[in-house]
């Protein structure tokens, strides 16, 4: 049993890497772990949304989905006594979808478009600061914890599928670097309490380099996105966990060619979230949400996402 207990709280860690459900990361993506642990993730997006993968990239009345893939590695570390988390994450599927825009003489055109393949890699680093030890599996076992916080740094490079003849692009032609500030306070007995319950807060902001081959234009700017994420989570028992999430977007407005589009995104999403241990190094989060409100300029639509976890 004292075994099946430390291999299930190596399956708990989510460290989602790419933005989904425009609810963001997700629950528990920044549980420590002990030292030593290596994670990897099958991820699978789907969504109905007038956004590609990333929802800064949100197209005012764009009918769009998205069905994608993601595999990612996460491995945990020691750095300066406290716990680090290294990842990296490779989005691959397809978005495809249309968008009615008016014509030169004042007529309308209907635009589709789908693109498929392979999105933009992620890496991050996610550094523990105060209340994440770097633990061995017998002291993680022990370990007693509550208020915690860390930093993160991220990079996701423009590697995806892209073509500017195209209105909608699994990548983005640019990079994006993101720095953020998890910190959260844990209720219980330890890592393994049954009755588990955590409160979860991620502030973070986004900034893009240019576009410079955007679709029907030279070159596009766009300002930081600032985001503001919160998850509730509780323990059932030892295997089922649930969480409530959600997030507050601001920023990202762009400017083609010089001019304002006059498109900064303001909105809120929420979520529910169900996790459950099915062995000792195999478990399963299936989340469920979407912007249920914002301003013109911001993603719309629902998605459902499933994330399978192993651990070794």
């Amino acid at each position: 049993m004292r075994r099946w207990m430390k291999m299930v709280a190596l399956a708990t860690l989510a460290g989602i890497a790419v933005p989904a459900l425009a609810i963001d990361d997700g629950p528990r993506a920044y549980f420590p772990l002990p030292v030593g642990s290596n994670n990897f993730n099958l991820i699978g997006i789907f969504e109905d949304s007038n956004s590609s993968l990333d929802p800064s990239t949100a197209i005012k009345g764009l009918d769009g989905s998205v069905d994608v893939g993601v595999l990612q590695y996460t491995r945990t570390v020691a750095i300066g006594g406290n716990a680090a988390g290294l990842v990296v994450a490779m989005p691959f599927g397809r978005v495809k979808g249309q968008v009615t825009l008016g014509g030169p003489f004042g007529n309308t055109l209907v635009r589709s478009g789908e693109s498929s393949g392979l999105g933009d890699l992620t890496v991050m680093g996610v550094f523990g600061v105060i209340g994440s030890p770097a633990l061995t599996k017998a002291q993680y076992v022990q370990y007693k914890p509550g208020f915690s916080l860390g930093v993160l740094a991220q990079a996701t490079a423009p590697t995806g599928e892209y073509d500017d003849t195209k209105l909608l692009n699994l990548g983005t032609n640019r990079w994006a670097f993101r720095l953020g500030m998890p910190f959260g306070w844990m209720l219980g007995g330890s890592y393994l309490s049954p009755k588990l319950t955590t409160i979860e807060v991620v502030p973070s902001v986004i900034m893009y380099t240019p576009n410079d081959a955007p679709f029907r234009a030279g070159r596009r700017t766009q300002s930081a996105l600032f985001r503001m994420e919160g998850h509730l989570t509780h323990n059932f028992n030892r295997a089922l966990w649930a969480s409530l999430d959600g997030g507050v977007n601001s920023g990202g407005a762009t400017t083609t060619d010089g001019v304002a589009d006059n498109n900064n995104k303001q909105w809120l999403g929420l979520g529910v979230s169900v996790g459950l241990n099915l062995s000792p190094a195999f478990g399963v989060v299936a989340t469920y949400g979407g912007p249920v409100t914002g301003n013109a300029s911001a993603p719309e639509g629902s998605g459902f996402r499933i994330n399978l976890r192993g651990t070794f």
